[in-house]
């Protein structure tokens, strides 16, 4: 009778210790979802007091993006890149209807503009504009470069130009003083990474 109780503790313990199907670990998340992107609020209503082009696209939802541009290595990586999100998301807002009228606002008006810029770009905040699940428009904005990238043109950053009775005329597409203040702003109450402006380049 030992001798079977024995064998039994015997036979349960080396059971116990065979290898079986390891634990799942789950992964951090480090690419983002493919567009498109599933509506969590209301339907936001455009502003037709933007300026171009934001006043005149069809969209309703914008959402703002904390991410990692520099995320290849190549420092030019935009927020939408052959369909997709950028790799590296840390946080994303989908904005209320008073703060995308403030950023198309100033996002189209000339005074927005006017300062120099950076060489590099390194860009942190990324604004995707949506219609249902279609992307009308995306900026890519990178505060310590001072400048953005947008996938449909802005006159607004073509306004200001250095030399401009000259051959050697250039646009002058950074962000100004205040254009500098008005993303800071939006970032800090959205409460994402790298607010802070470069003023030593920002123009008045």
């Amino acid at each position: 009778m030992k001798r079977i109780q024995f064998l039994f503790i015997l036979t349960l313990f080396v059971t116990c210790n065979q290898p079986g199907a390891k634990e799942d670990k789950v992964s951090p998340v480090t690419e983002a979802s493919a567009i498109p992107e599933k509506r969590q609020s209301v339907p936001i209503i455009k502003n037709p007091d933007a300026g171009t082009p934001f006043g005149q696209l069809d969209y309703d939802r914008v959402v703002a993006y904390d991410y990692e541009g520099d995320a290849k290595g190549d420092g030019r990586e935009i927020i939408v890149e052959d369909g997709k999100l950028a790799p590296k998301i840390s946080k994303k807002m989908e904005l209320s209807q008073e703060q995308v009228n403030s950023l198309t606002g100033f996002l189209g008006a000339n005074e927005t503009y006017g300062g120099g810029t950076a060489s590099c770009f390194d860009p942190h905040m990324g604004l995707v504009f949506y219609e249902g699940e279609k992307v009308v428009m995306h900026v890519s904005i990178c505060m310590e470069c001072n400048r953005l990238s947008a996938s449909i043109p802005i006159p607004a950053t073509q306004y200001h130009l250095r030399n401009a009775d000259t051959t050697d005329a250039f646009a002058l597409e950074g962000f100004s003083k205040a254009g500098q203040e008005k993303l800071s702003q939006l970032c800090g109450e959205l409460g994402f990474s790298h607010c802070k402006g470069n003023p030593e380049v920002a123009g008045q």
